[in-house]
């Protein structure tokens, strides 16, 4: 079973990749929507009897940063392949 950093990891790179390709023009603003929801997450934390961590913040946005870099590069190979289909 993967550790708990792992599993946030993926957890916030599944959710910033689809919406990421969806809505290509506001990435930015779902990266910093991803990192304010992860940090919130952990600050409300232990107010519902659990542990904040800023270990798992950094998982998060680790995982909201590469969800944000393979949907870029996804974007721009699309791009590029629809430029040489255009070409042809």
């Amino acid at each position: 079973m993967p550790g708990d950093k792992t599993q946030h990891f993926v957890a916030f790179c599944v959710f910033v990749l689809p919406v990421s390709l969806l809505m290509p023009a506001r990435i930015w603003l779902i990266f910093v929507i991803a990192v304010l929801y992860g940090g919130l997450i952990e600050i409300i934390q232990p107010y519902v009897n659990r542990y904040g961590e800023l270990g798992d913040f950094w998982a998060n946005t680790g995982g909201a940063v590469i969800g944000v870099v393979i949907s870029r590069i996804i974007l721009a190979r699309l791009k590029r392949k629809r430029a040489v289909t255009e070409k042809e």
